[in-house]
């Protein structure tokens, strides 16, 4: 069942806020589910409540957020103003087509009730062949720290490596390839089936094999 008994307060931190209850009559918390970071969304059942009637009743979340710190325990009594907890308002700092995948609220809704600024964070696109797929700046940024940091450690640099007719040669002829065990034949699932042969490029296992230590290695294709 819903619950109409929480707001909002303010906090030191911008990002950080507190959710109170604020029912006219006390309550006693009978089960708690939820735990400091666990990711909440709005609607999901923070925790069940006990009316002085007898009454159970699900209190639900009106926020979306992370737990950063939990006042209340299983048999607390609850009343006016009692602080449940702290969370950290969610960034939405990955989308898929406007919708965040932490918290699965859809941006343009929020567009109306939230500063312009906060809905066209996601704004770089993760993939070139996920343009729908974005993440914020400061997501971004981090990301490539994570990155550098990691060839920092391993004492590597980036590698690209084009994939076809540089590590295999691919075709869909066979006369090309006598029969040899190091040929891979396969075939695409398409309407008109058609039977590759692939073989890689002599030496290509000793070259990775022996720059492997040295280089993070990113394989593409600029083929069709």
């Amino acid at each position: 069942m819903m619950s109409d008994t929480a707001v909002n307060g303010s906090h030191v931190n911008s990002n950080v806020k507190t959710l109170k209850y604020s029912g006219k009559k006390p309550i006693q918390v009978c089960k708690l589910p939820i735990h400091v970071d666990k990711k909440l969304v709005k609607n999901e059942s923070i925790f069940t409540m006990v009316s002085t009637n007898g009454q159970r009743q699900r209190f639900l979340s009106p926020i979306s957020g992370t737990v950063t710190k939990l006042y209340v325990h299983e048999l607390d009594i609850l009343s006016y103003d009692s602080i449940i907890l702290e969370y950290e308002e969610c960034q939405h700092t990955i989308t898929f087509k406007n919708l965040c995948s932490d918290c699965g609220i859809d941006l343009n809704q929020l567009k109306n009730t939230v500063p312009v600024s906060t809905c066209k964070k996601s704004v770089i696109s993760m993939e070139p062949s996920f343009p729908k797929v974005k993440i914020t700046a400061k997501e971004a940024l981090r990301y490539d720290n994570e990155d550098l940091n990691f060839l920092l450690r391993k004492r590597k640099l980036h590698l690209l490596v084009d994939l076809d007719q540089t590590l295999v040669h691919t075709t869909n002829s066979k006369n090309y390839y006598p029969s040899s065990s190091d040929i891979i034949t396969y075939q695409l699932n398409t309407p008109m089936p058609q039977t590759f042969y692939t073989k890689l490029r002599p030496g290509v296992k000793e070259f990775l094999t022996n720059l492997r230590s040295l280089y993070q290695f990113h394989i593409v294709t600029f083929g069709d």
